[in-house]
């Protein structure tokens, strides 16, 4: 899960933001967990400010940047942790990246991302509805380099990003990903 900090257009913390009398981001917590996935994690944002969530933040190490710069962080954090695992510990193989303002995502979309990469080892597994939605995504740890190498050369909008990748697209219900940015979109 991606939490990142204030928006500006929002105003304050958009994980924080409450839909329905639940925040943003335990939504997306809460579609993560009912799959199984394990560890979840929010990536960048204040730590003391997201204690609410009740999840372990892991700082971001290129902040600012955006999702290009997220992704490749967030990979690159995965990797290392699991080059430190025993050997008899299972590796990770990827990890599934969600925007904490994804206030409509449930286990279903979760589910169907985790399949499709299974069925295509290696591919990133995009969810879509009208659009793709690169920060709701499996992402492959093999792609890591790939991604961090993208960053470094300039690459900060993750659709150009998975134009040089092996993607599957996985299309998702009208609505799964509505996107919250601002305060116009809660109505």
């Amino acid at each position: 899960m991606l939490a990142g900090g204030k928006s500006s257009r929002m105003g304050r913390t958009k994980a924080l933001v409450e839909i329905d009398g639940r925040p943003m981001g335990r939504r997306v917590l809460d579609a993560l967990r009912s799959t199984g996935c394990d560890p979840v994690f929010a990536y960048g944002g204040d730590a003391d400010e997201l204690a609410p969530l009740g999840v372990r933040v892991e700082p971001d190490r290129h902040p600012g940047e955006g999702p290009v710069g997220a992704v490749a962080g967030l990979l690159g954090l995965i990797s290392e942790r699991d080059a430190q695992r025993a050997h008899d510990e299972t590796p990770v193989d990827g990890a599934v990246v969600v925007a904490c303002d994804l206030p409509d995502l449930d286990d279903t979309v979760v589910r169907a991302l985790i399949d499709a990469a299974q069925r295509q080892p290696g591919a990133v597994a995009v969810a879509r509805t009208e659009r793709i939605e690169p920060l709701c995504a499996y992402w492959p740890i093999g792609v890591g380099a790939q991604v961090a190498s993208a960053f470094d050369a300039g690459t900060r909008a993750a659709h150009r990003l998975l134009d040089d990748l092996h993607v599957v697209v996985v299309d998702v219900a009208p609505g799964a990903l509505r996107n919250v940015n601002a305060p116009s979109d809660l109505d």
